[in-house]
């Protein structure tokens, strides 16, 4: 069921990684964040800067700095839960919608990949980064990633 985000973080450039961290600090680091499975969802110091950037050198992207309000939405209520199609230890979640107020046209997807703790049924999980999807074909690879992990499938 699509969600309705909060408006963007307003975050234009690479001088704003300052507030950027603090904003993170405050909405991540300072409460716990229970996934919709119970698990604790740990924040590690660095995180909030791999969601600012991406690639290999890490540059600014003011598309993934604007969303980390977003971040606790696809970790509480995703419309899916797969296993990562890049990194057979992690789990993505996915989470699709439109923006606040409900008069924006525009559909968004966000996807949150979390590292489950080396337990049989681990209580937390390690968040490792949050992005939109770069196109529609990758948000399509992670989502038939098989198999779904939530919501679990109706038996008939």
């Amino acid at each position: 069921m699509p969600v309705t985000f909060p408006l963007l973080f307003q975050a234009s450039g690479e001088d704003d990684l300052a507030t950027c961290k603090t904003e993170f600090e405050r909405l991540y680091r300072r409460e716990t964040i229970v996934d919709v499975w119970g698990r604790e969802v740990i924040f590690g110091p660095d995180n909030c800067e791999h969601v600012c950037t991406r690639g290999t050198p890490r540059v600014w992207d003011p598309r993934r700095a604007a969303r980390i309000p977003w971040i606790a939405i696809a970790l509480t209520t995703p419309d899916y839960i797969h296993p990562s199609h890049t990194t057979s230890s992690r789990q993505v979640y996915l989470v699709e919608g439109r923006l606040a107020p409900p008069d924006d046209a525009d559909w968004h997807r966000f996807m949150v990949c979390v590292e489950p703790e080396d337990a049989r049924r681990p209580k937390h999980v390690y968040f490792r980064t949050a992005y939109p999807p770069d196109s529609l074909a990758y948000w399509h690879a992670a989502r038939n990633q098989a198999p779904r992990l939530y919501p679990p499938k109706k038996r008939r």
